[in-house]
């Protein structure tokens, strides 16, 4: 009685190990890439409510002279965004946030420049029109609308 296993048994398991193994890992980093961009995007909504919730309560830098206060203005570029209060004295830089996406996230072309206010008091924009936020990691992208009366939704 043969009580091994041949040659080809064992490179047919090891083989099909290596397969499931390959499709495991590749899901796993397509898993992960997903949940860095759901995290990413859930960042920036929070990051543009704090700069509507300063703006609404009227909140002026503490690090520069400010005596009216226009509002508090988000600017867009290809991997980061930067929120700076608008003072009667010109845009804090010593105030300013500036945030960083992380590696291989940009925003898509269309935001490239692009900036608007949230407004004192009202906690409405400077926007014309909706504007959204596209956030891309490769072939992954999620969206941010930001409406002309500040509703910020995903």
């Amino acid at each position: 009685m043969n009580r091994g296993f041949t040659l080809l048994e064992l490179i047919i398991s090891v083989g099909i190990v290596l397969v499931l193994t390959g499709i495991g890992v590749a899901n796993y980093r397509i898993y992960t890439d997903k949940e860095t961009l759901r995290q990413t995007v859930a960042t920036i909504k929070s990051d543009l409510r704090l700069a509507q919730t300063k703006a609404i309560a009227g909140q002026k830098p503490v690090n520069a002279s400010c005596t009216e206060l226009f509002g508090y203005k988000v600017s867009f570029s290809t991997s980061s965004y930067t929120i700076v209060p608008d003072c009667t004295e010109g845009i804090s830089s010593a105030d300013a946030l500036v945030i960083t996406l992380p590696n291989g996230m940009t925003f898509a072309e269309s935001l490239i420049n692009t900036s608007f206010l949230f407004y004192p008091l009202s906690g409405g924009t400077s926007l014309s029109d909706d504007l959204v936020l596209q956030v891309t990691l490769g072939a992954q992208a999620l969206t941010i609308t930001v409406t002309q009366g500040g509703l910020i939704t995903e």
